[in-house]
């Protein structure tokens, strides 16, 4: 069984977990780093993920509620470089408005 806790509230967030259930039962694929992706946060609406890759890039992909197609998906935006290699956890602001990258040892805070 999947569960998506969330961390601040120590309870299930349904639009997360919600989320993750539309995204593993899409019938396509889609290359959204050039690398491995080592790690994925998902926005707190659950319309959203930042997916951080293994040199270091991060990406924002958003999508439709109920999405089940490829167009219901929003992968335009350019990955962005916040890590030195390989990233090793992202995690976003209760908020959404900031992103923390932990790489290589280093910490940075992001604006979203």
């Amino acid at each position: 069984m999947l569960q998506i806790r969330d961390a601040h509230k120590n309870q299930t967030n349904k639009n997360r977990k919600n989320s993750i259930y539309s995204l593993l039962s899409l019938n396509f694929k889609h290359q959204v780093l050039d690398y491995d992706i080592t790690c994925v946060e998902f926005t707190q609406d659950g319309l959203g993920a930042y997916i951080a890759g293994k040199h270091g890039n991060v990406k924002f992909i958003t999508w439709s509620p109920k999405a089940t197609l490829e167009c219901d998906f929003d992968f335009s935006k350019s990955p962005v470089k916040l890590g030195s290699t390989t990233t090793a956890k992202i995690s976003l602001s209760r908020d959404d408005q900031s992103l923390l990258v932990v790489s290589n040892g280093i910490i940075r805070v992001c604006n979203t």
